[in-house]
């Protein structure tokens, strides 16, 4: 193929699988462009999707394709990390997490689309339809919230061992992307826990996963470019 070597591609699959993440998410219903639904009900929540039922297909179809494809990228990033140092452990074990998060996401995502299915093509009662919907939703929503931390926990291990690699700007955006994740994680178990607090809370601690997606973007590019941080591996 040319000039195109397999870390450009893993490079190139890592930048546009987080852009498509990000864009999907932000356009899906009733998260953050299209009808957002802070402090809704769960039938309040399945009815924006099955409002949009179009465009809740879709985005769940482009959100899991991107996730999958973030991961892929970072699964590529980890053949350059070694075993003998702390820093590239704990790298390591930051990727593991986010894998959790990808597959846990992937799943919500697919009940995203049963939702809107259910509410607009399923035969049946209507309030039977209602009340299978927010099932859903409700398996979908703890599915999330256990998907979330191994995210904000994973990028926050990633960013800290990737620190030593990096310096200037690149080392500055890995210790914001550690500051975005405890904040994340922070807010994500408060938010879950303590239900007397505005319930924007929570949808605070979803919205931190948008700088962090975009620094794995930044990281696809850095792939792309064949910086050494991301593929040069230090103990061989």
């Amino acid at each position: 193929m040319g000039s195109m070597t397999g870390y450009k591609l893993s490079g190139l699959i890592l930048a546009l699988g987080a852009v498509l993440a990000v864009v999907s998410s932000a356009l899906r219903p009733g998260v953050l462009l299209i009808d957002p639904q802070v402090g809704a009900t769960l039938r309040e929540q399945v009815t924006v999707l099955a409002d949009y039922s179009n465009l809740t297909h879709i985005t769940s179809l482009t959100g899991a394709l991107g996730l999958l494809m973030v991961f892929s990228g970072f699964f590529t990033i980890r053949y350059a990390l070694g075993t003998r140092s702390v820093p590239d452990t704990l790298a390591r074990f930051g990727i593991l997490l986010i894998m959790f998060s990808v597959f846990g996401s992937v799943v919500a995502l697919g009940l995203n689309h049963m939702i809107a299915h259910v509410l607009t093509h399923a035969t049946g009662g209507p309030v039977q339809l209602v009340t299978l919907a927010v099932t859903l939703q409700s398996v979908k929503i703890g599915i999330s919230i256990m998907a979330g931390y191994p995210l904000m926990l994973g990028f926050g291990c990633l960013a800290l061992g990737f620190l030593p690699r990096f310096t200037g700007l690149h080392r500055w955006l890995a210790l914001l992307v550690i500051v975005v994740a405890v904040v994340g994680a922070v807010l994500l178990l408060i938010g879950n826990h303590v239900h007397d607090l505005p319930s924007g809370i929570y949808r605070v601690a979803q919205w931190t996963s948008y700088p962090m997606y975009l620094w794995a973007g930044i990281l696809g590019v850095l792939l792309y470019k064949g910086h050494a941080a991301v593929t040069q591996r230090v103990d061989e």
